[in-house]
């Protein structure tokens, strides 16, 4: 197991990241070329089940899909576990602490990888780190123009 730390300070309201990072279908208008479809599989008022097609770029070119069920376990923090792909069983933890001025949002991934994906540790953890900042950078945007 593998872990991806790291945390950052935006000046949106928590509310308004919250309900942006709980819309999965427009994930791909934030990164176009690394998340190229989301579909909910499965929606209940517990969790909701997407399945993701991603592409990694950087010195090989590579496209996966997964699964991943999503959770909110309190008011402030998401939890996501990846059910099928590469890094199954990987947990991402998101959670949005307010600020006076903003939030701080602090990320914790706990990846696996399969065997066979061992040798593409290095890329998918810099790519996962990439998707998640840019979707939060992408969601900033987005929540400061329409606060």
């Amino acid at each position: 197991m593998s872990t991806i730390e790291f945390s950052i300070k935006l000046s949106a309201p928590k509310e308004k990241l919250l309900e942006l990072m709980l819309d999965y279908l427009s994930f791909p208008k934030y990164l176009p070329h690394q998340i190229k479809s989301v579909k909910i599989i499965e929606k209940t008022s517990d969790y909701t089940i997407t399945e993701e097609t991603l592409h990694l770029s950087t010195v090989i070119s590579k496209s996966i899909i997964q699964q991943t069920k999503h959770y909110k376990l309190h008011d402030d923090i998401l939890k996501s576990e990846v059910i099928s792909g590469p890094i199954k069983g990987s947990i991402i933890e998101v959670e949005y602490d307010e600020l006076e001025n903003g939030t701080k949002v602090t990320v914790n991934i706990q990846m696996k990888l399969g065997l066979k994906y061992k040798f593409l540790l290095p890329l998918i953890k810099k790519s996962y780190k990439t998707f998640i900042m840019g979707i939060l950078y992408k969601m900033h945007s987005i929540a400061i123009r329409t606060d």
